[in-house]
Formats: structure tokens, sequence, C-alpha cells
């Protein structure tokens, strides 16, 4: 299991290559693996490549059942907006909207800081259905320090 820590693309990919050349793990025991590990990932940025790693790595804790959260700061709040075209993810191909559009789908909660919704003069109504600002940012803030959370930061 990995330590508490914060992750950063780098050591992701470091993790995720170590992963790789380890010895495989049991179809089954994938399946049961401990699903109150969480992720909260705070997504910064808009590259196609960044971004859709970080998209992608999110979606498939999503789908396998772990509590996941994007938090969107800075220029990566652009996705959240209902009048804004992202570039084609470099993982998947597709938008990077409908990568974020997926994650929601998927059971994945995404938050907006308001700080980073009013840097581009907007309010709630423009965000796409599946974002919104948090109801209470210091739940977040807790939940973050909580010892099955994996913190990363794209």
């Amino acid at each position: 299991m990995l330590s508490k820590r914060l992750l950063t693309p780098l050591a992701a990919a470091t993790a995720l290559a170590a992963a790789a050349t380890a010895p495989a793990i049991a179809e089954e025991s994938a399946e049961t693996a401990d699903a109150n590990g969480a992720l909260v990932m705070f997504l910064t940025q808009t590259d196609p490549m960044l971004a859709g790693h970080g998209l992608h790595f999110a979606g498939r804790m999503a789908m396998d059942g772990r509590p996941s959260t994007i938090v969107l700061v800075g220029e990566a709040g652009r996705l959240a907006l209902n009048d804004w075209t992202s570039n084609a993810s470099a993982v998947s191909g597709d938008a990077l909207q409908e990568d974020l559009k997926r994650f929601v789908d998927a059971g994945g909660r995404v938050y907006i800081t308001p700080y980073t919704l009013n840097s581009f003069n907007a309010s709630a109504d423009a965000l796409i259905d599946g974002v919104s600002l948090p109801d209470n940012p210091k739940a977040i803030h807790h939940h973050m320090f909580e010892p099955n959370t994996q913190m990363i930061v794209w």
C-alpha cells in the first residue's frame, strides 16, 4: 500500500511504471480491492496529455467503485464551463469535457473552487451538469487527511 503522500504526475507515472513490472494480481483480488480507499485530485490544467491522463486515472478509480473527487483549480476550471470547448484528450481522443462527464457518470464528484469560477467572471449557472461549488469546503479539506485518501495534483 502506498504511504500517505501527495503524488505529482511524475510520481504517479513512476508508481504506475513500477506496478506494470510487478507480478500480475489475480482477477478476483482486483475485484475485491478495498473500495474504502479514496482519491482526491486537484486538476490544474487543460493540457491534452496531462489533463487527459489525470481524467483517465480518476475515471478508472471511480469505475472501480472508489470514492473519487476532482477539484478544478485555475485553468482546469474552464472544463466546467458550458460555453468553453476543450481540446481532445491525448488518452481517450474525446474532448476533455467528455472525459469529465464520464467521470461524473461513473460516480465521481467534481467541484470548482469559488476563486476559480470568479476568475472567469462566471456564476454557478455557467457550469456543466455534475460540477458544483463545494457546499462545505472544510469537509473537502478534512477528507484530504483521512488515512485511506490518496492525493494527486495534476
